[in-house]
């Protein structure tokens, strides 16, 4: 847990939750609380696994997931 007046954790997830809003709003249009849920579901999937993070040009999946040479 972050401590009262650590902008830099704060920075992190109010980064992610500023993308994952905006996305959610383009590609979704959820009328009831079951197509929300799975809408969610879906941009956590496509957060983690498809949306390229320009400052590591490439998801943060395969980042996680590369060898080290």
């Amino acid at each position: 847990m972050s401590h009262v007046g650590e902008c830099y954790d704060n920075a992190r997830i109010e980064s992610f939750f500023g993308h994952f809003k905006d996305d959610l709003s383009l590609f979704y249009k959820p009328t009831n609380t079951e197509e929300m849920t799975k809408a969610i579901d879906n941009m956590i999937y496509y957060s983690n696994n498809k949306r390229i993070v320009t400052k590591l040009k490439m998801s943060p999946v395969e980042y996680r997931t590369q060898k080290v040479i």
